[in-house]
């Protein structure tokens, strides 16, 4: 019976996987198929060439990438007649690993070539990063191979990791080269090319399957929903046994190999200790190191999985090294301590690098350990103290110091409760916390500081003015970090941040400082680069929480900031238990809203509604804004419209009303005590027929000139635009429905008029008594006597009947079915329109599957056209062409 259970449980993971596998390849088929036709001219004939299903799979999976014509040349040579997802990628990864072993092996021939010795390093030094990256690969390929449809959300977060990593690694190599002599640089730049494009792609593609994953909503499949972000759960990779290992001391704790420099254990150096850890152990293997100065070079190969290196005190315990770029060594060989093996603990020990300034790059500790943890352990150096080169690492209680770029790679990391402390620099150098190293959009990767601690030793105070410290610069295109609830002393520069070189990055970099404190947190003079912001909500920053912090929230439980101490008086007012609030506190938050505006989202009936982040997508497209910004519902179709500048508010007041197909949206400005509830909506978007318009008059312009005599136009219906139906031009506007409405318009020219009809298509019922949508006048609460029905039934009095008169006629029972119907129907009507006044609200259920929205748009050249004027089909794209009010183009 045990077999077969197991039998069947296998069979219903592989129905789970083929199950999964289907919706995928179907989306984006579809997808991939509308896009074709879309995409042909107008003026082409014949339809679109046949596409195989293999082809067509590709073409899907290549969709999201940065470089499609490389994604798609690679996989039509490795994919064979492939069409499952998970084949896809597989075969992706395979050919970045065929570029990046080709790769290696040109590398050899730059590296005979290249005269200069640190060249030489540089090389040698990517031969074995292009190894690491393989190794990724390869461990990612068996994943998906070996695909588990209940953890599909956690093989997601692994692959965006591992090849996160892979990126990362391919561009150290490449920064390998700086400071160097000759062209093995540029050489070695051309050889990765096409693998570090492929390593790109393979993330794109793992990112284009996870949204549509997301979007599918699998939750019955896979358990729980995928990619949750629910920052209450744990990640899991914290288990029992390791919080029990954080929490331990030596005095509590069995280690297995014992270091003292006294003899006491069973070895004195580290080195000699560490040979001696089993390779890929999936339990905990501990190496206790007594308290001394360790002068080694350590270096925690990626077989030793799972070590927890544990000392007597990081002011006790300590490694000790003083390799630097100065004394001739490549920056990433200079690390004290570097740690590759996954699941990594370090606690109560000390790293240190003692080439001291003038040493310029050299490295206390180099992590590329995958869910690492260090607790309480000291980092000291200088330049470039702690690189945090690769996948999730978590810090705790640690103390890191150093000037130029102390924290520096391309890690998720999180530091947390931590002590940054800068150091004098030698002589016209400057001191930057950090240098993360993002260098593609799709990386899952950057730094956040959170309830830490910015300060100085005191020789750097006295030359704070002449070598100024800075919270962080560019260490590529697309870095990304966030300090937040950290007290900032007296000791960074007003601007803040600091550029790279030039305004390399400064565009396309993310930086954030979020509700800091102390004399060094003031942001008023910080750099004005369009990428730097300071969030004002009261929740964490988007970013933060779904990129980097989901997998550290276990640690974040614990720095939930204490409840504020209240001092409110409380009073009964008229009946009602009141509170009066600190006018303070109130006046800071008015102050966060400086900048804010309130948005209205307007749909027609029929219109899908949008989820925010869609909304927020299209909005940020439709304004062209380019700085951070926040969009929050708050009810009724309303929204919260979070601007960072003065000059983000004037830009977007500038577009006025947009369309954003479905809907349009309108801004006005905000107030305080805002109620969306309170608020008459007075404006709907209505499809408007024009009759006895001449066909001459069918151009874009002349029309969007006759619409603003109603309203505001959002879109032509596709008949329209070609002008091949000409009963009637057929647009649709929005309208304000608390003024009258023409029902006929004259359209002037040099000399001329003419008058042409005007007809509203399901016009939505609006009371002129309260200004609202929902209900007509006649049936308006405020306009209506209390009727019977609306007294208690104790107080209604009874009819008497005399038994000798007939009943009441039969006329008379007629007439009271007919009232009766005509209630229903008003009634069905108002349930109609209040639900189309409702449905903003609808944007917060949008998240079920039925409202996801994944397809690209049918388009209407795949139906029949529509022989009459009842069925003329209103869901084509607006033409490129068509013009807006104004001249201006529609969206």
């Amino acid at each position: 019976m045990a077999y077969g259970n197991e039998d069947g449980a296998a069979k219903k993971k592989k129905i789970a996987v083929i199950g999964i596998s289907s919706l995928i390849l179907v989306a984006m088929v579809v997808a991939v198929t509308v896009g074709v036709k879309g995409s042909g001219s107008s003026g082409e004939s014949g339809s679109a060439p046949h596409i195989s299903t293999s082809k067509k799979s590709i073409q899907s999976i290549c969709q999201p990438t940065d470089y499609k014509q490389t994604c798609e040349q690679s996989l039509t040579k490795v994919a064979g007649n492939a069409t499952s997802p998970n084949q896809l990628v597989m075969a992706g990864f395979e050919a970045a690993i065929k570029a990046l072993e080709k790769a290696i092996e040109n590398s050899t021939t730059v590296r005979d070539a290249a005269k200069d010795p640190m060249s030489k390093q540089a090389l040698a030094n990517c031969k074995i990063l292009m190894k690491t990256a393989i190794k990724d690969l390869r461990v990612s390929i068996k994943q998906v191979g070996d695909i588990d449809p209940t953890k599909l959300d956690e093989l997601l977060d692994n692959l965006k990791i591992w090849l996160s990593a892979t990126i990362t690694y391919q561009q150290t190599c490449i920064n390998g080269f700086d400071n160097t002599t000759g062209k093995a640089g540029e050489k070695m730049k051309g050889i990765l090319l096409t693998s570090s494009q492929l390593s790109s792609n393979g993330l794109a593609m793992v990112v284009g399957l996870s949204s549509i994953l997301g979007d599918f909503n699998l939750s019955v499949i896979t358990g729980r929903k995928l990619l949750s972000t629910n920052m209450a759960a744990e990640p899991t990779w914290l288990s029992p046994a390791r919080k029990r290992l954080i929490a331990a001391t030596p005095a509590t704790i069995k280690p297995d190999i014992i270091v003292a420099q006294d003899g006491s254990g069973q070895f004195k150096t580290i080195d000699e200790a560490i040979k001696k850890i089993p390779d890929f152990r999936t339990e905990p293997f501990v190496v206790y190191v007594k308290a001394g100065v360790y002068k080694e070079k350590i270096t925690f190969k990626r077989a030793a999985t799972h070590v927890m290196l544990i000392g007597d005190g990081p002011t006790k315990t300590k490694i000790t090294g003083n390799a630097s770029f100065a004394s001739g060594v490549a920056p990433i060989m200079t690390a004290t301590v570097s740690v590759s093996g996954s699941h990594f603990i370090a606690k109560d020990i000390g790293f240190e690098n003692t080439a001291g300034a003038i040493g310029h790059q050299a490295i206390a500790l180099k992590v590329q350990s995958d869910m690492s943890i260090f607790y309480n352990c000291h980092i000291n150096g200088y330049q470039n103290s702690l690189f945090a080169h690769t996948y999730r690492q978590f810090y705790r209680d640690t103390t890191i110091s150093g000037t130029i770029d102390t924290v520096f790679g391309d890690a998720a990391a999180v530091f947390q409760n931590c002590k940054f402390v800068i150091r004098k620099p030698i002589d016209l150098q400057k001191c930057t916390i950090t240098a993360q190293g993002r260098n593609d959009t799709k990386q899952t990767t950057g730094f956040i500081i959170q309830n830490s601690t910015i300060t100085a030793e005191k020789d750097y105070i006295t030359v704070k003015e002449t070598n100024p410290a800075f919270l962080g610069r560019p260490r590529n295109p697309y870095s990304r970090t966030i300090f937040m609830h950290t007290n900032i002393e007296n000791v960074i520069n007003a601007k803040r941040w600091s550029p790279w070189m030039g305004t390399y990055g400064t565009e396309t970099c993310f930086y954030a400082e979020y509700e800091n404190k102390g004399p060094g947190a003031d942001t008023s003079k910080s750099v004005t680069w369009k990428s730097v912001t300071c969030f004002y909500s009261v929740s964490l920053p988007p970013l933060s929480s779904r990129l980097v912090l989901k997998s550290y929230s276990s640690a974040l439980q614990k720095s939930i900031p204490d409840v504020v101490p209240s001092s409110a008086k409380v009073s009964n007012l008229g009946g009602i238990r009141s509170i009066k609030i600190s006018q303070d506190a109130y006046n800071r938050r008015i102050e966060l809203c400086k900048f804010s505006l309130i948005g209205r989202l307007v749909l027609a009936k029929g219109d899908s509604p949008w989820k925010v982040n869609d909304l927020k997508q299209k909005l940020t497209g439709v304004w062209g804004i380019s700085v951070p910004w926040r969009l929050i519902s708050i009810g009724k179709g309303y929204f919260h419209v979070f601007l960072p500048s003065q000059a983000a508010k004037d830009l977007v007041l500038s577009k006025g009303i947009v369309a954003v197909r479905p809907g349009s949206f309108r801004l006005q400005a905000w107030v305080p005590d805002f109620d969306p509830y309170a608020e008459r909506a007075t404006t709907a978007q209505v499809w408007v027929r024009l009759y006895s318009l001449p066909w001459e008059y069918w151009d874009t312009q002349i029309l969007s000139d006759i619409a603003q005599g109603i309203g505001h136009l959002m879109r032509f219906d596709n008949a329209t635009l070609e002008g091949e139906f000409g009963h009637f031009a057929h647009m649709l506007i929005d309208v304000d429905l608390a003024t009258d409405l023409p029902v006929q318009l004259g359209i002037e020219r040099d000399g001329n008029q003419l008058w042409i009809d005007v007809q509203y298509e399901k016009l939505p019922n609006f009371c002129k008594v309260c200004s609202c949508i929902g209900h007509m006048a006649y049936d308006c609460k405020r306009n209506r006597k209390p009727s019977v029905s609306d007294r208690p039934k104790d107080q209604i009095p009874k009819k008497k009947v005399d038994p000798g008169k007939p009943s009441q006629s039969v006329a008379h029972d007629h007439a009271m079915v007919i009232a009766a119907l005509n209630v229903e129907e008003v009634q069905r009507q108002e349930d109609e329109s209040q639900m189309e006044e409702l449905n903003g609200e609808e944007i917060l259920r949008a998240d079920s599957p039925g409202n996801a929205n994944i397809f690209s748009p049918i388009n209407v050249e795949d139906f029949p056209r529509a022989e009459s004027p009842s069925t003329v089909n209103l869901i084509s794209p607006i033409s490129a062409s068509s013009a807006g009010p104004g001249g201006q183009q529609l969206s």
